[in-house]
């Protein structure tokens, strides 16, 4: 776990699964299975497919296991199935953040942009979550990029910049930050923001 400063706040972020809120939900052993799932699908993405289907046909109202599913139909290249999971989830679990930041990434490349303001009334993490302040490192992540993505369908080049650096800073060579790089770059959007300067 390590610390990031953003927008004036102190976050902890960790590479850890953090499954406080299953203990809840599952069983110590449905936890585990989750758990090893959650390990499975990055490694053996086909090999593990079926058994994420009937895991999550047992524990369907449950947001982390339905975005296990999420992951493993998207690792499968089955990106129908993920779409519609993605928007079922964010209406069954509004309040779940992944649920939030999948639907908005959706709802971005669909160019709706007008429901991303339903779903982020704000882009303040301490006004959404107060108190929040442990994050997994997927989750600080995705929301910064897609609130860059956001910022960018918008043509606001300051906040561009600004959830670009902090997801650079978070996680610099995950394949998602480096990809939004190459294309700010590409653009030169990048350069224009940064006035020529280096990121560092």
């Amino acid at each position: 776990m390590h610390e990031i400063e953003f927008e004036n706040n102190i976050y902890q972020i960790s590479f850890e699964a953090m499954p406080e809120s299953l203990k809840k939900s599952l069983a110590s052993q449905e936890l585990k299975h989750y758990l090893q799932l959650l390990q499975a699908v990055q490694q053996t993405p086909k090999k593990v497919y079926i058994e994420i289907k009937s895991f999550a046909e047992k524990h369907s109202g449950i947001p982390e296991v339905l975005n296990l599913l999420t992951f493993a139909h998207i690792q499968n290249f089955r990106i129908a199935e993920a779409e519609n999971l993605i928007e079922k989830t964010y209406f069954d679990h509004p309040e779940y953040f992944f649920a939030r930041v999948n639907f908005a990434d959706q709802c971005i490349r669909k160019r709706m942009l007008e429901k991303v303001t339903q779903i982020f009334p704000t882009f303040d993490l301490q006004k959404l979550y107060p108190g929040k302040k442990a994050y997994h490192t997927s989750e600080f992540r995705g929301f910064l990029i897609m609130a860059s993505y956001y910022h960018l369908a918008l043509k606001n080049r300051e906040k561009v910049l600004h959830y670009f650096k902090a997801a650079k800073e978070t996680e610099p060579q995950n394949p998602n930050v480096i990809f939004l790089e190459k294309k700010l770059f590409r653009k030169s959007l990048l350069r224009r923001l940064l006035g020529n300067r280096p990121l560092a």
